[in-house]
């Protein structure tokens, strides 16, 4: 039975604060037209995650919702099916039991490790509560996650720190990230992510301090109201590096500040690949795409700056940007800056990197992953 919109008079399906009237395939209420629809956010499935590639909630209670708090003490006696109880490490989740799984990361005294998927898994690791979860893979030989083929990995806000060669491996698998943060220290020789024909999609993230943000061969990538910043150097990597054809859309993002790797600062590839940048704000020292990714390479729309140096990228971020809070840069009002730069279409995102101030539908707007205060 449907019910009232408030103020309405008219019978619908749903209203967004009586989503639990929605659920099997179309758990989510769509908050414009009243329907129940498919979830794409992990917000939408509060005792699981949303398996966004399917569009339905991940499978909640006893067998299904593991917790995980990194930690040395008592570990064989936790049994990881509640909060106080949670497993001391990623591994100790009984994956081969089940082919879907939310792990709920606590904060914890010690790094739970690593994990890999197997082929036709699907994983959801979310944050548990308000602390930050973080893994932290100093201690790893080896990527942090590994998504392997046919396999689903979902982050929704989780820190990723540190590691050895990659802090994400996927091959031939899907991976989303919501709310992510890769912080890699400085370490010239980690990547974010190394991917071999996977489907990525990065919302509303940061990717930061790494030898490069992403390599890419074949597969498809799709970053949405992210920041990419001071990372390449990897190997002679720049930020991003694709291959084998790979195809990519980037837009509302802000991409700065990355390291110059063999005379460019941010697209590099082997053959030449399929990239639109659109509605984002691109700041390079040098060339920002390398020669032989150009005919490959479109910007549309939002503004892309070439300077010679760090000292002239710092002039163009400072017109452009107030002083960043936590790597997140929130673009200035007025003359000569982001301002009316960007133009919103059917598929773009309608809220910026907070999830909270909306995105202008039906005029210009800010280009970059923030919409102004």
């Amino acid at each position: 039975m449907g019910s009232e919109a408030a103020g309405s008079g008219k019978c619908v399906e749903c209203t967004p604060d009586q989503a639990q009237q929605c659920s099997g395939n179309t758990p989510a209420c769509d908050p414009e037209t009243h329907t129940c629809v498919p979830c794409t956010e992990h917000s939408q499935c509060p005792n699981s995650a949303c398996d966004i590639f399917e569009g339905s909630c991940f499978p909640e209670g006893e067998g299904a919702v593991f917790y995980v708090q990194g930690s040395n003490v008592d570990c064989p006696a936790k049994t990881g099916l509640s909060e106080d109880s949670p497993f001391c490490k990623l591994t100790n989740v009984p994956l081969q039991n089940v082919s879907k799984a939310t792990i709920r990361l606590m904060s914890g005294s010690q790094p739970p490790g690593g994990l890999t998927i197997g082929e036709g898994k699907a994983v959801a690791i979310v944050r548990h509560k308000t602390l930050v979860s973080e893994l932290n893979g100093g201690a790893i030989l080896g990527p942090i996650l590994t998504v392997n083929g046919g396999a689903r990995l979902y982050l929704w806000d989780v820190k990723l720190r540190s590691g050895q060669q990659s802090i994400v491996k996927c091959t031939s698998g899907r991976f989303y990230a919501h709310e992510a943060w890769w912080d890699g220290n400085n370490l010239t020789s980690l990547l974010a992510l190394d991917a071999f024909e996977c489907d990525v999609f990065v919302h509303r993230s940061q990717i930061t301090r790494l030898g490069a943000a992403m390599q890419l061969t074949g597969g498809n990538l799709w970053i949405e109201n992210s920041f990419i910043l001071e990372s390449g150097g990897n190997n002679s990597l720049a930020a991003f590096n694709f291959k084998g054809g790979a195809k990519g859309t980037i837009t509302y993002s802000t991409i700065a500040h990355n390291r110059v790797v063999n005379g460019v600062s941010t697209f590099q590839c082997e053959g030449v690949p399929e990239l639109v940048v659109r509605n984002s704000a691109v700041v390079g020292i040098a060339d920002v795409v390398e020669a032989e990714c150009e005919p490959g390479v479109s910007f549309v729309n939002g503004r892309m700056e070439e300077v010679p140096d760090k000292a002239a990228a710092d002039v163009v971020m400072t017109k452009w940007f107030n002083a960043p809070v936590e790597d997140v840069y929130t673009p200035k009002k007025g003359a000569d800056t982001l301002e009316g730069t960007a133009t919103w279409q059917e598929g773009d995102p309608r809220k910026d990197f907070f999830n909270m101030t909306a995105i202008p539908t039906d005029e210009p707007s800010f280009a970059g992953a923030r919409q102004p205060l």
